[in-house]
């Protein structure tokens, strides 16, 4: 999923994981902006939710990029994605 902005933004992105169906779901989010990539792996169970908060750094017209990657369970999931 890519996100772009019409004007510069700094600020922090919170993304909020969710397992509703399983305790076996596993993830890797990975995070791309101007000032590179960040990657967090979800290797516990998320069936309460997890949230996830990383900085970010966007020039005018730029674009922040979030990858979910399953890495165990049935697929990746991501449930929001908050500014």
């Amino acid at each position: 999923m890519s996100l772009t902005f019409a004007a510069a933004y700094t600020g922090t992105l919170h993304l909020y994981v969710l397992d509703w169906d399983s305790t076996t779901r596993r993830q890797t989010v990975a995070v791309i902006d101007a000032t590179g990539t960040r990657t967090i792996a979800v290797t516990t169970p998320f069936d309460q939710g997890a949230w996830m908060h990383l900085p970010i750094t966007i020039g005018s017209g730029g674009t922040v990029t979030v990858t979910v990657t399953r890495t165990a369970g049935s697929n990746a999931v991501l449930s929001g994605i908050f500014l």
